[in-house]
């Protein structure tokens, strides 16, 4: 990011940051950063992105401020409860938002076991890679190893064994000299 500034600075939904960050995961590799915000939009995005600008639009229609706007579309709020928390500030009313989360819910539900579907196939890739990796780097194991182990421990007890010792017979040499005098 040496060398590019800042154009535009604005709020936007998890469905937009997930498509630049696809976008972007398309041109190279992502950073950590960028790994971690991709891994969190796809865990939390309701809508896919061009299902998320429509409902965007018609919430920005009922007069909904844009963050307000933004929040709602992230959270999906299930309850009336959870959408008069997000829209505290705004004047709009709860009822005709609540109306057209409804229209997206099944949307929603369909597009969330899709996303979720696709993760588990990524994590098992994932896990398999791991695991042949693992497999790779393991040696065979003829029982040399476990020798080697057991010396290794009985070598340090030896020593800590005999650390002790000497400790003691200091004590009992100073507690001797200490009654002489």
């Amino acid at each position: 990011m040496i060398g590019e500034e800042v154009t535009e600075k604005r709020k936007i939904s998890f469905a937009e940051a997930l498509n630049l960050l696809e976008k972007r995961k398309k041109v190279g590799a992502l950073s950590y950063s960028q790994q971690t915000s991709y891994d969190y939009c796809k865990k939390f995005v309701a809508l896919p992105y061009d299902e998320t600008n429509e409902l965007l639009e018609k919430l920005l229609k009922l007069s909904v401020p844009r963050d307000v706007a933004i929040n709602i579309v992230d959270v999906f709020p299930k309850n009336k409860l959870t959408l008069k928390v997000i829209m505290a500030k705004s004047e709009s009313d709860v009822d005709k938002v609540m109306e057209i989360l409804d229209e997206y819910r099944d949307k929603s539900k369909q597009y969330r076991v899709k996303i979720s579907s696709g993760q588990d196939k990524e994590n098992e890739v994932k896990k398999e890679s791991k695991s042949k990796s693992k497999s790779k780097k393991e040696e065979p194991d003829n029982g040399e190893n476990e020798i080697k182990n057991d010396e290794n421990k009985e070598g340090k007890e030896g020593k800590t064994v005999k650390k002790k010792e000497e400790k003691k017979e200091k004590t009992k040499g100073k507690g001797k000299s200490k009654s002489k005098k």
